[in-house]
């Protein structure tokens, strides 16, 4: 049977103050997170420590392991950045971390579908990036990638995705509406914190797991469709998303922790489709 929780009890039970926990504010960070560390270990390292040749490609630099290329950084200031598919013999696979930081000229970059990695901070701050399209064999989206794009006005994902890291698209202020492809299992915390103009996003029933912070501050958020398979709702999960009218919780959710949907002041219903959980101030 379904469970209709009215507004006033959610304030009760569910907005609570702020406690211990708070919002992840790495940003671009300098350290690979640990979940992402044995994925990566072995393309960063073949192209950070042990790589045969660096050198420059228009205005682009790159280095070389096993006879194929990762862009390091871009040493010109674009607005159309093109990446191709080969840098004189070899095939470009990778784009590393922090390659593209910063570069706030840049508005609309290209990628080849032989790139299958591209590092976490790849494009954080690049704050007039408006189009990127992602290549077709990238599985994993890592920490901060997008961290502070603020005018990307849209992304789609690739059906290979299965991961999103921290922090992956914090503070894209653009953002408007999201689709995650079926397929995605793992989101970390404070993806979508900050994506103050985020209205709609559809999340497939593949996802598992969901971090905490993921829609923090989205203040514009009407609409979220969650998967039916992750077990609880994060601290802080909804925290200021003052437009959000009503949400469906999924049956198998266990538990809400503590802040869900602190000061979501418009927030007329939730409906459990399953038992209603427990609340945890833990």
């Amino acid at each position: 049977m379904k469970k209709v929780i009215l507004f006033s009890v959610i304030t009760a039970i569910l907005c609570l103050s702020p406690i211990n926990i708070k919002p992840f504010k790495a940003g671009c960070s300098s350290f690979m997170n640990e979940v992402e560390a044995s994925y990566t270990d072995e393309i960063y390292d073949n192209f950070t420590y042990k790589y045969k040749k660096e050198s420059s490609y228009g205005g682009l630099t790159y280095r070389v392991y096993n006879d194929e290329a990762a862009i390091v950084k871009c040493t010109n200031s674009w607005e159309d950045v093109i990446v191709p598919e080969m840098i004189d013999e070899y095939k470009v696979v990778a784009i590393l971390e922090d390659a593209f930081r910063g570069c706030k000229d840049i508005v609309d970059v290209t990628l080849p579908d032989t790139i299958t990695y591209i590092g976490q901070n790849a494009f954080c701050n690049c704050s007039n990036l408006e189009k990127i399209n992602l290549p077709v064999n990238i599985e994993r989206i890592q920490q901060a990638t997008f961290y502070g794009c603020t005018n990307l006005k849209e992304i789609e994902f690739p059906q290979n995705i299965i991961y999103i890291g921290i922090n992956a698209f914090r503070d894209c202020t653009s953002l408007e509406k999201i689709i995650i492809p079926d397929g995605v299992i793992t989101m970390e915390r404070d993806i979508f914190n900050g994506c103050t103009n985020l209205k709609s996003i559809y999340i497939p029933d593949s996802v598992e797991t969901m971090g905490e912070y993921m829609f923090y501050n989205c203040y514009n958020l009407e609409y979220v469709k969650l998967p039916e398979n992750i077990k609880t709702v994060e601290p802080y999960f909804f925290s200021y998303c003052s437009n959000l009218k009503n949400i469906i919780l999924p049956a198998k959710i266990e538990t809400i922790y503590q802040g869900v949907f602190l000061q979501c002041t418009n927030l007329n219903f939730v409906v459990f489709k399953g038992n209603a959980p427990i609340f945890s101030n833990s």
